[in-house]
């Protein structure tokens, strides 16, 4: 896809985070055609699955703001960080109990948030992960199912600046990062060196 990228986004959005995701799907594209071993267990195809549906959100909202479809990049930022955020609560905590629940969607994360910081705040590599998720998730609560920022936002489309758009895009584009991050310990646990 990589190849394809200036043809896809054209002339639209032409911003340093427009060139920053277009780097993260550069990135992304390496590690997928890299010689990537397939998962093999249920939590590995779990975390692996939860930030392929991170870069998944991060590439739609690249192209829905690429063609200035503003609302709509918007309304994925919840998702995005969901899929993220369990990507990483499944690597790092869940125990094999709630791994089998999380498959079956059996499995609701009350409290499991609470033991992903503990998690995050051993590894002082990872501790900005759950800084930026916790500074950012009510807000972007805001942006699930037209919620009240989306409302907003929707009945008057001018009231969304330039520079929130980018405040959100890198936002995006952060998130995105994190589940490359994510994506690399995984495969290394895959691949020993």
């Amino acid at each position: 896809m990589s190849d394809n990228l200036d043809a896809i986004f054209g002339d639209f959005y032409q911003t340093k985070e427009m060139t920053k995701a277009k780097k993260i799907i550069s990135d992304i594209d390496s590690i997928f055609t890299s010689d990537l071993e397939v998962p093999n267990t249920e939590k590995e195809k779990l975390v692996v699955g939860c930030f392929n549906t991170t870069i998944s959100h991060h590439k739609a909202i690249t192209l829905l703001l690429s063609h200035g479809m503003d609302i709509s990049a918007l309304s994925l930022m919840r998702s995005l960080y969901e899929a993220c955020i369990r990507g990483y609560w499944l690597l790092c905590c869940a125990n094999d109990k709630e791994i089998s629940k999380f498959g079956e969607g059996k499995f609701y994360m009350e409290g499991a948030t609470q033991r992903l910081e503990v998690a995050l705040e051993e590894q002082n590599s990872a501790n900005s992960l759950y800084t930026f998720f916790n500074t950012h998730r009510d807000e972007y609560n805001d942006f699930t199912h037209c919620g009240r920022k989306l409302s907003e936002f929707a009945l008057d489309i001018d009231n969304i600046t330039d520079e929130e758009i980018a405040r959100h895009f890198n936002n995006a584009n952060a998130i995105a990062s994190f589940a490359i991050t994510g994506l690399q310990l995984i495969t290394k646990s895959l691949n020993p060196l």
